[in-house]
C-alpha cells in the first residue's frame, strides 16, 4: 500500500509535515469531536451527562496507566467553572486545546497525562 509520494513508508519529517498540514482541517476536527464525545459518554459511568473527578481518573487506571496522579491536575484544568464536574463541551474543548493549541503553557497540556521519554 502506498502512503505518500509513491513511497511505502513515511519518514519522520514527512509524517510531522503531514500532521502539521492536517492539524486544523475542519473535517478532521469534527471527526475528532465525534470520537471524543463517544469517549466522554463511555467514561460517564453514572450516566448523568457529566464527568466527575473519580470517573475521569478511573479511565486512566482501567487503561493500565500506573501513575494516575496527573489526573487530578488535568481534571482541574478541564473544570473551567470549578463546579466539580465536566460537561461534554468542557471535555471536548480541553481535548481540542490539547491537540490543536500551540500554547505550551496551556492548562490542558496534560489532558492524556504527561509525556514520557
Amino acid at each position: 500500500m502506498k502512503y505518500f509520494e509513491n513511497k511505502e513508508r513515511l519518514t519522520i519529517d514527512e509524517f510531522v509535515d503531514s500532521i502539521g498540514r492536517q492539524r486544523y482541517d475542519p473535517e478532521l476536527m469534527k471527526r475528532d469531536e465525534g470520537v471524543m464525545r463517544g469517549f466522554f459518554f463511555l467514561m460517564d459511568i453514572n450516566c448523568d451527562g457529566y464527568l466527575q473527578k473519580d470517573e475521569f481518573e478511573s479511565i486512566f487506571a482501567k487503561l493500565g496507566v500506573q501513575d494516575t496522579s496527573f489526573a487530578e491536575e488535568a481534571f482541574k484544568a478541564l473544570d473551567v467553572n470549578g463546579g466539580g464536574k465536566l460537561s461534554v463541551k468542557a471535555y471536548i474543548d480541553g481535548f481540542h486545546d490539547f491537540f490543536y493549541s500551540q500554547d505550551e503553557n496551556s492548562p490542558n497540556k496534560h489532558f492524556f497525562g504527561p509525556l514520557v521519554d
